[in-house]
């Protein structure tokens, strides 16, 4: 998780995506790994992709600003 949202941070998008995934998939109760993933689907314009991980960060952290906001913003997008 930690090396996704370094190359998130460095505008490695693809390769951020990829990892986050597989930290995803491998514990999927890891805080805040489901908003990370949600951004970087967004990065790479998967954008039913990043919205189903908003969704499923805002039930993990009901309180998780960053998600909520994600999902509000990609559902504007898509008119949803």
């Amino acid at each position: 998780m930690l090396a996704g949202q370094n190359l998130l941070a460095s505008n490695e998008f693809v390769r951020a995506r990829t990892d986050l995934e597989n930290a995803a998939r491998l514990n999927s109760a890891l805080p805040g790994v489901h908003t990370a993933l949600g951004q970087a689907r967004e990065k790479n314009a998967d954008y039913d992709g990043a919205i189903q991980a908003y969704a499923n960060a805002v039930k993990q952290n009901a309180k998780d600003f960053d998600g909520w906001l994600g999902l509000g913003s990609d559902q504007y997008f898509v008119r949803n």
